[in-house]
């Protein structure tokens, strides 16, 4: 398996969706192939240290609604679940507990360390040779935007947001249709990218056909909560452990929601050597 590194993305646009033309694009790695993931079943965690501006109950409410309008798609094989909350906030491939995708809030003066005019950012890791992702984990720009789960119309809307990140998650780019949830840019009280678009579902349904027979996914375990997170210790340890995983798989491709322009931001991380 070829190490994956962090790069620089191009977007690849085609013709705006009028009339039925294609506008919905993938992540490619960088010797063109689609990025995708072979397990269908994908859980996706809740970060416990929610925004402070945000009612916890409503932030995870938000999440489940927006996994919805994905897993909801009857074309689409992949199937998105609600894993529940978890204390681990690493960004890729972590040594303990290993692939989570987990949304995490950066709340704190410095915390954000991508792009200021970006909201939200989703970083994939992927095998280059293959594809196949990995590890998913979403980042919202808490430090300098304030977001809302009523429809507030001066703050950003979670659950759009969110919907938006999630389609990134599954190895969706932006698309060139400005109807499409998976449309770049965002604004304070839009509420439009709460639900897909036909751009989107012909874009996810496309990239995961559904066959015959439905996708069949294990329940996530219950009972991982606000009050008791999902936080197991390393083994031979006390805590929560993080910290990048060695070996083939680094952190690789990352995607942002802009408000105003689309950024695709690099970043890069040590690599371990043992």
């Amino acid at each position: 398996m070829t190490r994956a590194t962090r790069l620089l993305a191009a977007l690849f646009l085609v013709a705006a969706a009028a009339g039925g033309v294609r506008a919905y694009t993938y992540v490619y790695t960088s010797s063109g192939v689609q990025t995708h993931w072979d397990d269908l079943c994908l859980d996706v965690w809740l970060q416990e240290d929610v925004s402070s501006g945000l009612d916890p109950a409503a932030a995870y409410g938000a999440l489940e609604s927006a996994v919805a309008a994905w897993t909801g798609v009857d074309c689409c094989a992949a199937v998105l679940q609600n894993a529940g909350v978890t204390c681990f906030d690493e960004v890729g491939m972590a040594r303990w507990p290993g692939a989570q995708n987990t949304v995490l809030w950066r709340d704190d003066p410095g915390s954000w360390v991508h792009a200021e005019h970006v909201i939200a950012l989703t970083s994939l890791t992927y095998d280059t040779e293959t594809g196949e992702i990995v590890d998913g984990d979403i980042e919202i720009n808490s430090e300098d935007y304030d977001f809302a789960t009523d429809g507030d119309p001066t703050r950003y809307d979670l659950r759009g947001t969110l919907t938006h990140e999630l389609g990134h998650l599954l190895g969706m780019n932006h698309s060139e249709d400005p109807t499409a949830t998976m449309w770049a840019d965002a604004q304070p009280g839009e509420l439009d990218k709460r639900a897909l678009h036909d751009d989107d579902v012909r874009g996810i349904c496309a990239s995961y056909p559904a066959g015959d027979a439905p996708t069949t996914c294990d329940a996530p375990k219950p009972g991982y909560t606000f009050n008791a997170p999902y936080c197991p210790p390393l083994p031979g340890h006390q805590g929560c452990a993080g910290g990048t995983a060695p070996g083939d798989l680094a952190a690789a491709l990352a995607l942002a929601l802009a408000f105003f322009a689309l950024v695709l931001r690099s970043r890069r991380r040590p690599e371990r050597r043992s």
